[in-house]
């Protein structure tokens, strides 16, 4: 049964983990051997070397750092010997490190690694640590891997070339078949943003911008949003850029004529979409005069069609005013019109339709 089992584990967490235990960091590295020669669980002794870091060196701690009673009896030090302490540390942290890649959290290397770019430490023991988060690099955050760039050569804010080893050595590992494909999209979309943070910089040239993004294979992007996104915040802020001169010097040709490829392609969609927006516009305006001209049509239609129906109602109204006052009169409604139908005169006989007209009375004058 080893130590990490059970009880024991929590015991000997609680005694190593104590204040005056890690007091000293030789005594510690001491006591940390014991401890792996005695077969405690690499994730125990990575929790173990995490908080011994933390409480060494407070920009290695996810947390605000609170000031401790302890360092206020400390005598102040100098920038110099306050640097090449932590210096010190931070290589003897990377030292100690279990061998077992999952031990430490990817958080903490990240932090890791950007102190030991801060301070300067050894190029092997910074490589040390960028392969170990170059392993879990799908379980970085955004907030994590903004890591800003302290070399004096470079203008950038952002470590743009630490990225790019990250990425091409998460990639290398994923096509060697060591971790599962879904990592690769996890890292993909992490890319995407970051370079939509990194393209707001006005010192990032344009070869490191197409040797991130082409960093990431093709097939590990669902959708090329995101990279639009980027490419396109690139361009607004870079309007300088002369796209008709040729690129000097990209680290990939390939990477290179293809994301030139793609930014020429996301200006050409851009234009497309605002020909395609004004052809719309066009069209639904004609549809629009075109409507009112056939209301205006209809209007004039239906004034006429008015017009005809009340000049066919008062023909009609005054017909039937004449032949009613005729039967009043009693000169329709003799046998030679029917008196069933009003305001229609038919004859029932010739004979009976015809009546003798009266002799004019002659005055006799005798």
């Amino acid at each position: 049964m080893s130590l990490a089992d059970g009880p024991t584990s929590q015991l000997v967490t609680k005694y190593w983990l104590d204040e005056a235990s890690i007091s000293d960091i030789d005594h510690f590295i001491k006591t940390l051997s014991g401890i792996k020669a005695k077969g405690v669980q690499p994730d125990l002794i990575g929790s173990i070397i995490t908080h011994y870091a933390c409480k060494w060196i407070p920009e290695l701690s996810d947390q605000p750092a609170s000031p401790t009673h302890t360092d206020d009896q400390l005598p102040p030090e100098s920038a110099t010997a306050s640097w090449l302490k932590k210096r010190f540390f931070i290589e003897t942290i990377v030292s100690v490190l279990p061998p077992e890649k999952d031990a430490v959290p990817c958080g903490f290397l990240l932090r890791l690694l950007k102190t030991a770019n801060m301070v300067g430490a050894g190029s092997n023991y910074r490589d040390e640590v960028e392969k170990r988060v170059a392993w879990r690099l799908d379980q970085a955050t955004m907030k994590e891997v903004m890591i800003p760039c302290f070399s004096h050569v470079k203008g950038t804010l952002l470590d743009v070339e630490l990225m790019v080893r990250l990425v091409k050595r998460f990639v290398e590992i994923n096509l060697e078949g060591l971790r599962s494909g879904a990592g690769l999209f996890k890292v993909a979309k992490l890319v995407d943003a970051y370079l939509a943070e990194a393209a707001v910089d006005s010192e990032l040239a344009l070869p490191e911008f197409m040797e991130l993004a082409g960093a990431v294979p093709a097939q590990a992007r669902s959708t090329d949003d995101g990279l639009y996104r980027a490419i396109d915040t690139y361009l607004k802020l870079h309007s300088h850029i002369n796209w008709s001169r040729p690129i000097s010097n990209p680290k990939s040709p390939n990477l290179g004529l293809d994301l030139t490829a793609r930014c020429n392609s996301s200006r050409d969609i851009i234009t497309l979409q605002q020909m395609e927006i004004k052809q719309l516009k066009e069209h639904v305006n004609k549809l629009d005069r075109q409507c009112h001209l056939m209301q205006s049509q209809i209007d004039k239609l239906l004034e006429k069609k008015k017009g005809f129906f009340s000049w066919r109602k008062l023909a009609t109204s005054t017909t039937l005013g004449v032949v009613s006052v005729e039967v009043a009169d009693g000169r329709g409604g003799g046998k030679g019109y029917d008196s069933g139908s009003i305001g229609k005169q038919t004859p029932v006989k010739g004979k009976q339709g015809r009546s003798k007209t009266p002799k004019p009375w002659r005055q006799s004058t005798s």
